[in-house]
């Protein structure tokens, strides 16, 4: 029997457990449903790395800020080579708390900012959806986009790791293909100034290491809402 080879950049996943309404719209064009071991969604961009997109409602994210959640982000972090928050409904401010759809009072609009601040200074990009129907539709964009050779930093350089946006500015050139061949985001987040230098990586000397260090452990609150 002749076997056919499926191209991966092809394959496009839902989670088997998200809504149903989200699902079958995806099934309808053309996504695949499997149960998958990290993340919402799942698919491979035109250079076959491996993009990972978690969805939480403003409410569901709200109730997951906690070390469960954060464990998830890890593990996709390993698994992914880019990694994708999607936040989906508006924001509710009353003063500086958060408030749910049920009115239930949340954490501190700082605590809030501050949270997804850590995850994407670790790698993660933050996407915000108006409800579902924005979802499913973004969710296609964002297919669509991965399926072109450039990232948006980069383009006019010549490079193509949607990486290099996770990496400070001044390493989203050479540098920072140099860095990121054969080690993951978190394995660079994890590094201290000495271990960068250790590499003895072209362009990569005191300051830019330093630059690197700081960018993944730096804390300070965000200004300004997303």
């Amino acid at each position: 029997m002749e076997q056919r080879t499926v191209d991966l950049r092809n394959v496009k996943i839902v989670d088997s457990r998200e809504p149903g309404e989200i699902r079958d719209k995806l099934l309808s064009s053309g996504w695949w449903q499997e149960q998958l071991l990290s993340g919402d969604y799942s698919f491979y961009t035109c250079q076959y790395h491996r993009v990972g997109i978690t969805r939480k409602t403003t409410d569901d994210f709200l109730g997951s800020i906690n070390d469960r959640f954060s464990k998830q982000l890890e593990e996709m972090l390993d698994f992914y080579h880019v990694c994708i928050i999607l936040i989906e409904n508006p924001w509710n401010w009353a003063g500086d708390k958060m408030i749910s759809s049920r009115g239930q009072e949340h954490i501190t609009k700082q605590g809030v900012l501050n949270y997804l601040h850590r995850w994407q200074a670790k790698g993660f990009i933050l996407e915000r959806t108006i409800d579902w129907r924005d979802s499913v539709e973004r969710l296609n964009e964002l297919y669509a986009l991965y399926q072109h050779s450039y990232s948006l930093s980069a383009r006019s350089k010549g490079y193509s790791d949607e990486r290099l946006l996770a990496l400070p500015c001044g390493l989203r050139g050479k540098s920072g293909q140099l860095l990121l061949r054969g080690r993951s985001l978190r394995q660079i987040a994890n590094m201290s100034k000495t271990d960068l230098l250790s590499l003895s990586l072209e362009g990569i000397g005191e300051k830019r290491a330093q630059l690197v260090e700081e960018h993944f452990t730096r804390t300070e609150a965000i200004s300004g809402e997303h």
